[in-house]
């Protein structure tokens, strides 16, 4: 079964859950900001505002049976959005989001992401919920924030939460997402200033389950205080199934980078690389 972690989260819960390999560049600097908090953090696109933006992904699995190694596959996608606003009201946007390149052979749609050439008309609020997706079912991942944003104004050190749920295309997997969002501080992106966020969470099937599962993930982002768009983003994540005689252990890494405006371009070192280290087996399904 395959799912992506996405905040933008992704964005993007789950395309291929995964195990977080731990990449110095997510810690790399920029410049602080002068800002005095508390701010408030909202999707401040106007019509007619057009953002390019890059994406990574790439995920090992490995699957061990008594201990051994068995089988081992990576996969990998990069590709690029066009995200065009063509109605922007006090509380609401209208915008079209257009796949134009793709690299790789990892199906988009379980990332919450339009197919190569696939226009998606998506309806928001300002405070980042999703009210339409196109022709895509609302309990589907189309739905799922692709940002969490706090309700009121925030000051370095505050936390969040966002819950959301969903159920696979594919197979009809029911999933549930908690994340926590802490606001670490804030640093200059390209010409603005940006919220400087950490994340953290977990996934979890709903209902009873025949094999063990665990999914965890971290990461970053970079929120632009006046454009109100994530600039950059990272995640990182690791998934475990198991049963009494197999398991398997997915990881993996997907980043964001805004591309144009180029004023909102970060000079942060990509992350996300084709290189991860051998995980240990996963954890057995615990007993009936």
């Amino acid at each position: 079964m395959k799912t992506v972690l996405a905040p933008i989260i992704i964005s993007l819960f789950l395309l291929g859950c995964s195990s977080a390999q731990k990449s110095e560049p997510a810690q790399q600097k920029l410049p602080e900001a002068s800002v005095k908090g508390p701010v408030v953090l909202r999707m401040n696109a106007k019509k007619g505002n057009v953002e390019n933006t890059r994406y990574r992904y790439h995920s090992v699995s490995e699957s061990f049976e008594e201990g051994a190694i068995r089988l081992r596959q990576e996969s990998g996608v990069e590709f690029v959005t066009k995200t065009e606003t063509v109605q922007a009201d006090t509380n609401k946007l209208l915008q079209f989001v257009t796949t134009t390149e793709k690299n790789g052979e990892v199906d988009l749609h379980p990332m919450a992401m339009p197919e190569l050439g696939e226009r998606l008309e998506m309806g928001l609020l300002r405070d980042g919920q999703v009210i339409m997706a196109g022709s895509y079912p609302k309990q589907s991942i189309f739905y799922v924030p692709q940002v969490s944003l706090p309700e009121g104004k925030v000051e370095i050190g505050d936390t969040w939460e966002m819950e959301a749920a969903w159920v696979t295309l594919d197979q009809s997997v029911p999933f549930v997402a908690n994340m926590v969002s802490i606001l670490k501080g804030f640093v200059k992106c390209g010409n603005e200033s940006c919220a400087d966020i950490e994340l953290s969470g977990e996934v979890r099937m709903q209902g009873s389950l025949p094999i063990g599962f665990k999914n965890e993930w971290k990461g970053r982002m970079l929120f632009a205080l006046d454009s109100g768009v994530p600039v950059w983003s990272v995640t990182e994540s690791r998934a475990d199934y198991g049963d009494n005689s197999v398991q398997r252990v997915e990881t993996s890494c997907l980043e964001t980078l805004m591309e144009e405006p180029a004023a909102l371009k970060t000079a942060l070192i990509p992350v996300c690389k084709a290189t991860v280290k051998p995980t240990n087996p996963a954890p057995t399904a615990p007993a009936p």
